[in-house]
């Protein structure tokens, strides 16, 4: 409290951002829109656009997706690209979250476009790797939009990069999506020899070969499924339902069944596989009414501010008609006054010249009677 209000805006800025990479809870929007203002107002473009962003990761935090856009959207029009000191790493980061938010919202070309622009500005800001984890994030989208060349070429695209520069394991973790293409396509081999490179050299698998990410277990049941290891297979989707993906897991199980020719698994899995199926689309219509309450607040939000615009636009234009008219009244009453002070001008000229007329007619008149007199 003893410093200047510089100073503890500043702290408050870096607290929130040391807050925001260490995943710690987050100070309200109203509290930190004090930070926003005072940068607005006071703050170089750099420190603006900080301050937008970590406002914009508020908002995402509280899963209001509009504002935090809104917020990334301004935080993006601060940044000063022109300048020798553009905080390159700030930006790209807005980017990778504008990304995240596009991507819950099932936006994959806003995402693939977010990403595109995250690798981008990751580059000029000299951090290598990030520009080479937004190409590969960008995979991603692809594969959401089916844009299979594009997938195919971007990993190994990305694959090379991760080795040129250095990062061996995330080159050999690249590979999910295109063996998910490759075991839709019944192309076991291929998917197999990516399956051995992540499994080898990604470092996501301990000592045991268990992954980490227990999800991998759903492509690997599949590719046993595929060459009709049928034990293994149903070894992993167990693994996968233990690991909590329950619709992935009973839809493998009704795979290794059906294949199995068990009828009476068959009928229990295809039960179990709609159940999941239903309550996969019920956590959807979930966030999907969380993300029309945050589209309804942020349109009424709007409203709000338009109509508090459009009063404030109609008070200006009050104004500025007054103040047009009061101009109007001065301008009138400067040439009245303008014209009545030249007639009086003209009338008393007018009156001195009769005076000096009189005065010369007097004297012409009295020099008349002398000069009778003396005749």
């Amino acid at each position: 409290a003893e410093q200047s209000k510089g100073t503890r805006i500043r702290h408050f800025l870096l607290k929130t951002e040391a807050d925001n990479k260490l995943y710690h809870p987050l100070p309200s929007d109203t509290l930190f829109q004090d930070v926003v203002d005072y940068y607005d107002g006071h703050g170089t473009a750099n420190q603006q656009l900080k301050a937008h962003y970590l406002l914009g990761c508020i908002y995402r935090d509280r899963g209001e997706a509009p504002m935090a856009l809104q917020c990334f959207n301004n935080a993006i029009e601060k940044a000063d690209t022109l300048s020798d000191d553009c905080d390159y790493t700030t930006l790209y980061k807005v980017y990778g979250q504008m990304a995240d938010v596009y991507a819950k919202q099932f936006l994959a070309e806003k995402a693939l476009e977010a990403e595109r622009k995250y690798s981008h500005f990751a580059w000029l800001a000299k951090d290598t790797f990030n520009y080479i984890k937004g190409k590969e994030l960008m995979v991603i989208h692809y594969f959401a939009l089916c844009d299979t060349p594009q997938v195919i070429f971007v990993t190994k695209e990305c694959e090379q990069l991760y080795k040129k520069y250095g990062y061996p394991q995330e080159a050999a973790n690249i590979y999910h999506e295109l063996i998910d293409i490759y075991l839709g396509a019944s192309q076991y081999e291929k998917a197999h020899e990516l399956m051995q490179i992540c499994e080898k050299q990604s470092g996501l698998f301990d000592e045991n070969g268990e992954p980490v990410k227990k999800h991998y277990y759903y492509n690997k049941g599949r590719y046993y499924a595929g060459v009709n290891q049928l034990d293994s297979a149903e070894s992993c989707f167990r693994k996968l339902l233990a690991a909590g993906y329950e619709y992935d897991a009973y839809k493998g199980l009704l795979i290794c069944f059906r294949k199995k020719k068990e009828t009476d698994s068959v009928i229990k899995y295809s039960a179990l596989c709609e159940e999941g199926l239903e309550h996969l689309l019920s956590q959807n219509q979930i966030e999907a009414s969380i993300q029309a309450d945050a589209l309804y607040d942020y349109t009424r939000h709007q409203t709000k501010a338009l109509q508090e615009a459009k009063t404030s636009e109609r008070r200006l234009f009050i104004i500025i008609g007054f103040g047009i008219l009061f101009l109007l009244f001065l301008c009138a009453a400067g040439i009245v006054l303008y014209l009545y002070t030249r007639r009086r001008e003209k009338k008393t000229e007018q009156t001195h010249r009769i005076r000096i007329l009189a005065a010369d007619l007097s004297e012409r008149f009295t020099a008349l009677q002398k000069t009778c007199a003396v005749n």
